[in-house]
């Protein structure tokens, strides 16, 4: 039976596709974006993680663990010896004040299902459905194929949200049953790329293209652009647009604002390097606009140069 590790099943989302859609984020991702919003979905494993400002220093959950993986530790922290830990759970169940917690849980397609499918009177009023996010969720492929498949014979909407960042064959598994792809590129210049990711854009920029051309006309694609503070500006939003009609002139480029709330689940995952913890408010509404004005200068641009 198909499985995945996912790490969160978010309901009444409004921002991942049309209409009403419970997402569901799956763990793993090949890329290590600088302004990463889901940091606790980079690593495609699941981890034990302390939260040290809830913890009573009991050793409560020292006493249950059933692999001794669990020691206590100088301030009474407890330690976590991760060659040990089976992350089985037991000391999660243990701990009343909630300062332990497993960062994923291995789902079967069965059991998602079982899950999302409550949400099934929200889909049909609203439009809406089921998104897989993450994380990259291509990256599990075979799971999501198997998923979308049997939410489409239940007559359920899916959406994927996606950098490309995979393998064609893995796109190649879900091509025919997804419903939208919503692809999140990263920057419009190769040689930055790696810069700002950690890896190397060919591979997504080479899926990007053979993708626009296998949806071409069909309306499954939207391309979506995060603004960053401190990275993004006119010049690049003005790079992007064109790149993206020089793919397919009939393309929208969506532009998503920079979200400040990611900062505090870097901060609860002990992370204390994160380059935009200080960033406390995204692009203003005047910002907005003339990011959206330069979006529609390159576009016309580009529409004038393939008329002539």
């Amino acid at each position: 039976m198909t499985d995945a590790v996912v790490f969160d099943v978010q309901r009444f989302s409004l921002h991942d596709g049309p209409g009403i859609r419970t997402t569901v984020f799956l763990k793993g991702c090949p890329m290590f974006c600088r302004w990463c919003q889901n940091p606790e979905g980079k690593d495609d494993g699941i981890r034990l993680r302390l939260f040290d400002n809830l913890c009573a220093r009991c050793g409560a959950c020292v006493a249950v663990c059933p692999h001794g993986a669990l020691s206590r530790g100088g301030r009474g922290l407890p330690e976590v010896e991760a060659d040990l830990c089976r992350t089985c759970g037991v000391c999660v169940e243990r701990c009343d004040r909630g300062a332990l917690a497993l960062d994923g849980m291995r789902l079967t397609v069965e059991a998602l299902l079982d899950d999302v499918l409550r949400d099934r009177e929200f889909f049909e009023t609203s439009g809406g459905g089921v998104t897989f996010s993450g994380g990259e969720p291509l990256a599990q492929a075979e799971f999501v194929a198997e998923a979308v498949q049997r939410l489409r014979r239940e007559n359920v909407h899916t959406a994927v949200e996606t950098s490309l960042a995979v393998p064609w064959e893995n796109i190649l598994r879900v091509l025919p049953h997804i419903g939208l792809f919503l692809v999140d590129l990263k920057t419009a210049d190769l040689d930055r790329h790696r810069e700002l990711t950690g890896v190397d854009g060919r591979e997504a920029r080479a899926n990007f293209a053979r993708l626009a051309g296998a949806l071409s006309g069909t309306g499954r694609l939207v391309v979506r652009f995060t603004l960053v503070p401190g990275i993004s500006g006119e010049g690049e939003v003005g790079d992007m647009a064109r790149f993206v009609a020089s793919v397919d002139p009939a393309l929208e480029l969506e532009l998503m604002n920079f979200n400040p709330l990611a900062a505090s689940k870097y901060r609860r995952l002990g992370v204390e390097d994160y380059e935009f913890a200080d960033c406390v408010s995204g692009f203003t509404e005047e910002e907005m606009e003339r990011f959206n004005a330069a979006v529609r200068e390159a576009r016309a641009k580009a529409a004038c140069a393939n008329v002539h």
